[in-house]
């Protein structure tokens, strides 16, 4: 016969999210919400979700100490009354809800809430004795209260005082509320109710100690203890990590994160009782679904869902604190397919160029090329699947077997393959959907279910992949699956139109010429259009037969003749006297445009080599020049002398620089975002004033995560330091504060207000 406290610990937590339910009541109980316990708890379950049954928070106006009627003092000790730590319960007496009295009767449950209970203690209302500048529930208190002050004077104007608080001013219950409940509660739970104070039995009624703990340590033991990666039913869904608490208290881990191969941030209100474990899942519903334990209908604690898979391949698992403390870490060695271990995707041609003759949309000879990379093992592709990016399942394919070494194709047409690549080649069918030509990811999973490759391919990695007819070619076949979504495992194949099936020739040995200046507006008579190349290695470059294109789109413009040299790190200069001829004439636009060098064979076809950028709008006379930063980024910038046929003179910085940002002022007392103190300062780093205006309505503007724009005839003056900053900068009292906080010198221009705010991630 089973036990009602078993029926009972099996329905809490198979239908409550049990978490949720026990930060709401330690929330409760703490400010002491009064209204008709017995039937003051509205809750809804998540059918569409989880199918698990959380509290709403309702009717809250009857707590922090008041009672109907009014009341004074304010009851923040009355434990015969509503202010017990388990008040709710049938054992403190008078009526009660049956929510609150299985969490209480139940030991698990009720460790939870104590622990909880006191994890709020130490993190909003601190021990007794503390300073009153550090109390962070009272500053909380009073930063609300000012803030809605003048709404309380207007509405006791119009309406008077309340008739239970005759005579009461806001200002006087603010009072009562900080000195009568505050205050004295703190000392109640702190004290009366800790496990410490012996002169009360630890009890659940009345006339009890709650037996609040002390402190949670710094240092807890709670280990990840298991893994299930592969179910038995073959449902990833059903894989679960177990965290265990080996400490003899309970341990809050409201924030705790297990990281490695999966993501999980635990929710407030995650507590584990004294040797108590919680079952970590990608899905609770099908947890519970379980054919086998552990399950639904054990009286587990099932938590989720996490992001991400168990790899069966093994991996490591790691549990941190919410301080970013390691406190376990757990890894296995798993059992991988011989699919996962040999079965590899080797070539992608995501984004097509069209074939010459043929009307067929260049989107048609999308192909993806997977490989078997051992040396003697053959591979069954039964129940191998793509099953994002493109759908495709090689079970009842053309091939299903994989010898070792040998290449499978899936293409989008195979019409449309065949005419460009001819027949005979290994195609297993035609996948669903299409490659997108901005880059995707791509999951291809085996008959269990388990990743075999999940990875995002990138168009930003190569241009000449994106559009001029290369396809993307792994580089390293046996390198780890993770390596997939990494640029550096890819490279653009030797030719256009790639080689499905057929092991790749050779790349061509193509020298690394680099468009390294150009000049985009000369206005004054007689500068013209110019591009500058760079030749950085040891010997001479042949770049006949090359393409220069201001669109790379259409790369067949302008053609360098045959004996076209640059000398070993020399230069070649070509203005537009020479580009912009025909047959296919260019110019490059000064409000901004682009141009890239492609290497070409003797018929013109691209040969995969490409280099350049885009750029913007530039002024008279300056260039723009390559440049590499600290960190190994190549830029094209505004120059700050033309040097064409010489090095670079660098950046051209100035006349206006960003000179400090502060994104992240200190937050408000009660937490919030403070953005009242963002600023963004600019100065004037010449000698000379600077117009922030090319006519009087046209003026400069910064534009990003925030705008402003400059007023009309703004100008600042020879090494002058101007602020914007997020409030208007007419409201004195606003300004003021500002000043004093910064000490800014009241002979600081103050400009705004910008829109929007300086976003804190940046």
């Amino acid at each position: 016969e089973t036990s009602s406290a078993l029926i009972r610990k099996r329905t809490v937590f198979d239908q409550l999210d049990v978490a949720q339910v026990v930060n709401h009541l330690a929330g409760t109980r703490w400010c002491a919400e009064n209204d008709d316990v017995w039937a003051n708890m509205s809750m809804y379950r998540d059918t569409f979700g989880d199918g698990l049954w959380r509290n709403i928070p309702f009717d809250m106006n009857a707590s922090w100490g008041q009672l109907y009627g009014g009341s004074s003092p304010l009851e923040a000790t009355v434990d015969s009354s509503k202010s017990h730590p388990l008040y709710g319960g049938s054992s403190t007496g008078g009526t009660f809800n049956r929510l609150y009295d299985v969490m209480v009767q139940l030991p698990e449950t009720r460790a939870m809430l104590l622990r909880r209970e006191r994890s709020i203690l130490d993190a909003m209302v601190q021990p007794p004795g503390t300073p009153a500048s550090s109390l962070v529930i009272e500053n909380h208190i009073k930063f609300m209260t000012n803030l809605i002050a003048p709404d309380a004077a207007l509405d006791r104007a119009k309406w008077g005082f309340s008739p239970w608080a005759p005579g009461k001013t806001f200002s006087a219950g603010v009072g009562d509320l900080l000195d009568q409940f505050v205050a004295l509660r703190r000392r109640h739970w702190y004290v009366t109710h800790s496990i410490t104070n012996t002169s009360r039995p630890i009890g659940i009624t009345s006339a009890s100690n709650a037996g609040i703990p002390t402190a949670q340590p710094y240092d807890a033991g709670v280990v990840i203890a298991a893994v299930e990666f592969n179910p038995a039913s073959k449902n990833q869904a059903e894989e679960y990590v177990v965290v265990s608490n080996t400490m003899p208290y309970a341990v809050d881990l409201s924030g705790w994160r297990l990281g490695g191969g999966v993501d999980f941030r635990f929710r407030p209100g995650t507590v584990l009782p004294s040797n108590g474990v919680v079952y970590v899942s990608p899905h609770t519903p099908s947890f519970r679904a379980r054919a086998t334990g552990p399950r639904g209908g054990q009286g587990l604690f099932a938590v989720g869902p996490y992001d991400g898979q168990l790899s069966a391949r093994g991996e490591t698992l790691t549990l941190e604190t919410q301080w970013g403390q390691r406190v376990s870490t757990y890894a296995y060695e798993g059992s991988p397919s011989l699919v996962q271990q040999f079965l590899r995707v080797t070539e992608i041609y995501y984004h097509p160029s069209p074939l010459v003759g043929s009307n067929v949309d260049p989107e048609e000879f999308e192909f993806i090329e997977l490989r078997n990379i051992s040396t003697g093992v053959a591979l069954n592709l039964s129940g191998v699947r793509f099953v994002e990016g493109i759908l495709f399942d090689f079970t009842g394919s053309a091939v299903t077997q994989l010898s070792p070494g040998q290449r499978v194709l899936v293409v989008r047409n195979a019409g449309a393959f065949a005419a460009r690549y001819g027949g005979g080649l290994p195609v297993a069918g035609t996948f669903i959907g299409s490659l997108d030509n901005g880059g995707e990811r791509l999951r291809l999973v085996d008959a269990g279910n388990e990743e075999i490759l999940d990875f995002e391919f990138r168009d930003g990695w190569y241009a000449v992949t994106d559009g001029l007819g290369f396809s993307l070619k792994a580089v390293d076949e046996s390198a780890e699956p993770d390596a997939w979504s990494r640029k550096g495992q890819w490279a653009p194949s030797a030719k256009v139109g790639g080689s499905p099936g057929k092991e790749e020739n050779a790349a061509p040995n193509l020298p690394g010429v680099l468009v390294n200046e150009a000049l985009t507006r000369g206005d004054q008579p007689p500068r013209v259009d110019a591009v500058e190349l760079y030749n950085p290695e040891a010997t001479s470059a042949d770049i006949s037969g090359w393409w220069l294109t201001d669109d790379l789109n259409t790369p067949a413009k302008y053609r360098f003749p045959a004996g076209t040299m640059i000398p070993a790190r020399g230069y070649l200069s070509l203005d537009e006297n020479t580009f912009n001829l025909p047959p296919a004439p260019f110019s490059l636009s000064s409000d901004g445009d682009e141009i890239w060098l492609l290497s070409a064979d003797a018929s013109g076809a691209l040969t995969g080599y490409l280099h350049g950028y885009r750029f913007g709008a530039a002024d008279d006379g300056v260039s723009f020049g390559r440049h590499r930063t600290s960190d190994g980024r190549e830029l094209f910038v505004a120059q700050s002398a033309r040097t064409l046929e010489a090095v670079n003179s660098g950046p051209r910085v100035g006349p206006l620089i960003l000179q400090e940002i502060q994104y992240r002022p200190v937050d408000n007392p009660d937490g919030s975002d403070n953005s009242q103190d963002e600023f963004i300062e600019l100065k004037n780093i010449t000698a000379s004033e600077v117009p922030l205006f090319d006519i009087a309505t046209n003026t400069w503007r910064l534009r990003g995560v925030v705008d402003f724009d400059f007023p009309p005839g703004t100008r600042i003056a020879p090494g002058e330091t101007l602020l914007l900053v997020s409030f208007e900068p007419t409201n004195a009292v606003a300004a003021a504060a500002f000043r004093s906080r910064y000490a800014v010198d009241g002979g600081v221009r103050l400009f705004g207000p910008y829109a929007h705010n300086l976003d804190n991630s940046g």
